[in-house]
């Protein structure tokens, strides 16, 4: 359930024509969405991809692509953005910290 503080935005959703509880599922998927760390969204993203028949190659690519578009904080995505480089690239290699820098475009220093 929403906290009490959250009674005026549902407030003003309502009046706006929806249902409270639309209003109230609407705003509790937003803060989910803002509140999952960039992590938690690889990993639902990758299961959901899984679930829909789609290649890792593929869903990590895709990831890739949608993590760009998501707010979260640099270290983060530089983190994850770096995994995913790696999974992408790895072929039995190693792949090294100055690889992922240059493909990414990520200062080596971030990456250590």
């Amino acid at each position: 359930m929403l906290a009490d503080e959250l009674s005026p935005l549902l407030d003003h959703l309502e009046q706006s024509g929806i249902t409270r509880g639309v209003a109230a599922r609407v705003v509790e998927e937003v803060m989910a969405y803002f509140s999952e760390t960039a992590e938690e969204f690889v990993r639902r993203r990758h299961r959901e991809l899984q679930r829909a028949g789609v290649t890792n190659s593929r869903s990590l690519a895709l990831i890739a692509q949608e993590l760009v578009q998501r707010r979260v904080a640099a270290k983060g995505r530089y983190a994850v953005t770096a995994m995913l480089d790696l999974a992408l690239n790895q072929r039995g290699g190693v792949v090294t910290v100055a690889d992922i820098s240059q493909r990414q475009q990520i200062s080596v220093a971030y990456l250590e």
